[in-house]
């Protein structure tokens, strides 16, 4: 049996993928320029997560972190 070749709908899909890559192709190739640029931004967002989960958790986190910050001399 012969499977069908892809939709209509994939390759409109796919389509948007190639122009978004080549659209950001500068972006994506600079770290081949200089190689101190990071490939990804993992290290930073796992260091602002907390911050990020603590604004979605509301102000009850705030206030928690208040609570158990050090008294200011």
């Amino acid at each position: 049996m012969v499977r069908p070749r892809a939709t209509h709908g994939c390759r409109r899909q796919r389509d948007r993928q190639d122009h978004h890559t080549l659209s950001h192709w500068g972006a994506l190739t600079h770290h081949l320029e200089d190689g101190a640029v990071a490939l990804d931004n993992n290290h930073l967002e796992r260091q602002i997560k907390p911050w990020a989960m603590g604004r979605r958790a509301g102000s009850s986190w705030v206030a928690s972190s208040l609570a158990s910050a050090p008294p200011s001399s």
